[in-house]
């Protein structure tokens, strides 16, 4: 968001003018011996000016110059009267006709200060840095003990963006007046600019021991604690000066952000809606409520209201085109995600966040080259950007690039050792590969961090790989523990029919399925039971099923080879079994299986060479004596 303008207020002019107003000055510019020896002209001249004088006290401005201008054309060489027209047109913003007013009274008397003074206060006003500059150094030459010229001149060189020379400035009329508020003031206001918060913070505490309660001051010295990452006191100083009767609404919006940034959100939505109330209505308001909205009240639908409120008053703002787009995304409206985003990139082609999400959006939409180059961008913008890396993570592992993943993977814990979510992914990749103690190490990362159900199931899967049954065991049951799960119960059954709890591994499977229809794993492990039970028909009903969901379950193809071969159809069993092994070839009942098929079938050859390679692959004491015997059925052995 844009740092907030940073407004003079009326502090300075108060000084230029002197802060007691128009009939002060002209107690103060007029002394007695004005009109001393009057001839009889100067009578009728005094006449007007003393009508003129009244006017100016009361503050009748433009009736005092109209007098001041008649007076002039009986004596076009009184110079006070020239002086006072002046400040009448100083006070009415007629800074022209001021500047030549006063230099009429500088060409009748060249060492006239208070005109040195007051023209360069209207130099300012039109800044004309330069001329006024000028003026007000020629006051300080005709009275340099005297404070305000090195105020004003300060003054200009502050808003012409001369900092250096504003400060020495500031700090000359503090060593001449010690107490002088304005320039203490003044001096917390170019540190400001100078973006050095730390000095303008020491300047704007000095003004208010001062004047203490100054409102002015306490708004400006709440927005230096907010740059100092100091809420609290932000939100302090904003409170006061709103007790002390400023009335700027902007200052209900900047409480706000001091209140938001603080973590205080029901609070800032209140001061916006009293900013708003008191007819600030900004851009900025409606896209931090909306942030609130969206990152912290999970309130999706009054987040795209705020940032349509926002896109309404700034409708080439970036920022919120990002952050709309976010939402909707959020919300799974992902072609007005992808609008709204693919606008935030066109505004600013160096949004690193913008092409992450973009990513995020082509990835749910399956368009994984698009999202691999969102992310590739984002990237490139944000070299340490660690969810764009695994972002394109997933990308290459739902392509099978599982080698291009892990070194995604890696790159993203190198920046976030943290990152849960890499730790999940690469310990799925590590089971996969059957790199156990590594898939191990990794789960235990993420179940340490947030006793992860899902990452408890994949351990145990894990730990059962590796034969340690009592492990895998444990992990299922505190799985379910936090959650009851098909994939717990379906991991739990299969450690209880390697325990040979065979009922109870059936009741998991039963629970498992009625919790997922579609759990292809399920049905296989429970065609398998089944199979072993000699209940054929629902051995073959359940793999079937499991071949339906997911064509590639092996153990699927294997209880339906098997049950084949029960029903003499030995081709079937052949081709079921095949397909088994070629899915997974660690399942050596299937070469047991499909060598009865072969024998069956006359194919000696091939039954041999199934139960050789059998007899080679497995330690299984059961498996082996099978094989044995079959072979020497068939005269092998």
């Amino acid at each position: 968001m844009k740092k907030p303008e940073i407004r003079m207020e009326g502090v300075l002019m108060r000084l230029i003018t002197l802060p007691i107003g128009p009939a002060a000055l002209f107690v103060l510019m007029a002394p007695p011996h004005v009109f001393a020896q009057r001839t009889v002209s100067q009578k009728k001249v005094a006449h007007y000016v003393r009508r003129d004088d009244t006017l100016f006290e009361r503050g009748d401005l433009q009736n005092a110059a109209t007098e001041y201008t008649r007076a002039l054309k009986l004596n076009p060489r009184h110079k006070q009267t020239y002086f006072k027209r002046a400040l009448c047109y100083l006070f009415l913003h007629r800074h022209q006709q001021a500047i030549a007013d006063f230099t009429q009274v500088i060409r009748m008397d060249a060492r006239h200060y208070e005109a040195y003074l007051f023209r360069g206060a209207c130099y300012k006003a039109l800044q004309r840095w330069d001329n006024a500059i000028a003026d007000f150094s020629r006051a300080i030459h005709l009275k340099p003990h005297e404070p305000h010229p090195y105020f004003q001149r300060g003054s200009a060189y502050l808003e012409s963006g001369q900092y250096e020379q504003a400060v020495a400035d500031f700090l000359k009329a503090i060593q001449l007046a010690p107490r002088f508020f304005e320039a203490h003031y003044a001096l917390g206001l170019t540190y400001e600019y100078q973006d050095d918060p730390k000095k303008a913070l020491e300047w704007y505490t000095r003004a208010l021991r001062i004047k203490p309660g100054d409102p002015q001051t306490l708004y400006r010295r709440g927005l230096t604690f907010a740059e100092l990452e100091a809420y609290a006191r932000a939100v302090e100083d904003f409170s006061h000066a709103l007790k002390a009767g400023y009335t700027d609404p902007r200052l209900y919006f900047q409480r706000g952000r001091a209140y938001q940034r603080n973590g205080q959100y029901d609070e800032a939505l209140a001061d916006y809606e009293k900013a708003l109330a008191a007819g600030f209505e900004d851009a900025a308001l409606y896209y931090n409520c909306g942030l609130i909205y969206s990152y912290h009240f999970d309130n999706n639908e009054k987040a795209l209201d705020a940032f349509n409120k926002a896109l309404r008053l700034a409708p080439n703002d970036p920022d919120i085109y990002r952050e709309r787009g976010i939402v909707y995304y959020a919300m799974n409206q992902l072609d007005a995600a992808l609008k709204d985003l693919a606008q935030a990139v066109r505004l600013d082609a160096e949004d690193a966040e913008a092409y992450f999400y973009l990513g995020e959006v082509y990835y749910e939409m399956d368009d994984i080259e698009r999202a691999i180059e969102s992310y590739s961008r984002a990237i490139a913008l944000n070299p340490k950007y660690a969810a764009a890396y695994f972002g394109r993570a997933c990308c290459y592992v739902d392509q099978g690039e599982y080698e291009k993943g892990l070194n995604e993977l890696n790159r993203t814990l190198q920046i976030d050792a943290e990152h849960r979510g890499a730790y999940y992914l690469r310990g799925i990749i590590y089971h996969d590969k059957g790199e156990w103690d590594k898939a191990i190490a990794d789960l235990t990362r993420v179940i340490e961090a947030t006793k992860s159900a899902s990452a408890l199931v994949l351990r145990g899967r894990c730990y059962f790989k590796k034969g340690e049954l009592d492990n895998a065991m444990a992990d299922f049951e505190q799985s379910l523990q936090l959650e009851e799960s098909a994939e717990a119960l379906n991991g739990r059954a299969v450690v209880r029919m390697s325990q040979g709890n065979i009922e109870e591994a059936l009741t998991d499977l039963d629970r498992a399925i009625e919790l997922d229809h579609e759990m292809s794993e399920a049905y296989a492990n429970r065609a398998l039971i089944y199979y072993q039970r000699k209940a054929y028909d629902k051995a073959f009903e359940d793999a079937q099923r499991a071949i339906e969901l997911d064509p590639k379950q092996a153990t699927a193809y294997m209880v339906r080879g098997g049950v084949h071969i029960v029903r003499t159809e030995y081709a079937k069993a052949v081709d079921d079994l095949s397909l088994a092994l070629r899915l997974n070839e660690s399942l050596h009942e299937a070469y047991l299986l499909r060598a009865a098929a072969y024998h069956q079938l006359g194919r000696r050859e091939q039954a041999i060479a199934d139960l050789t390679t059998l007899l080679e692959k497995t330690s299984r004491a059961d498996l082996r004596e099978a094989a044995k015997r079959l072979l020497q059925s068939l005269g092998e052995l």
